[in-house]
């Protein structure tokens, strides 16, 4: 996960169970919403976050609000570049090479349709 990426003081079960905890969460939040089958801003968006914040938490030398502070503009930053220039990249591919198959490919599945194969072991 995005989050176990930074190395911080505290037992490795924790770290786990915290990574799963925020994915799981905030998962369920998004997913609900918007359309993410893959899960990606749970993972790399809300874990990366987490993981950003959590290296000033849980920061060896000790926590101040300088630290946290540092973390919190850095997600800030990372936000307001990569947001619009995604939004801007995906909306350029939607207009010229389109994001979406059809419903009956959607159906019958991108496995058959994109690539001619099946990669279902159940049928």
């Amino acid at each position: 996960m995005v989050s176990v990426t930074i190395k911080i003081p505290l037992p490795p079960f924790f770290v786990k169970e915290d990574q799963k905890f925020v994915s799981v969460v905030s998962g369920r939040g998004t997913n609900r919403r918007i359309d993410d089958p893959a899960g990606a801003i749970s993972v790399h968006g809300v874990c990366g976050a987490w993981g950003t914040l959590a290296a000033g938490i849980f920061n060896i030398g000790g926590t101040s609000a300088k630290i946290i502070g540092v973390q919190l503009l850095g997600m800030a930053v990372c936000f307001l570049w990569v947001f619009p220039v995604a939004l801007l990249m995906f909306r350029l591919i939607d207009k010229t090479a389109g994001l979406r198959v059809s419903a009956e490919e959607e159906l019958e599945g991108l496995d058959v349709t994109e690539h001619g194969g099946n990669a279902s072991f159940c049928v």
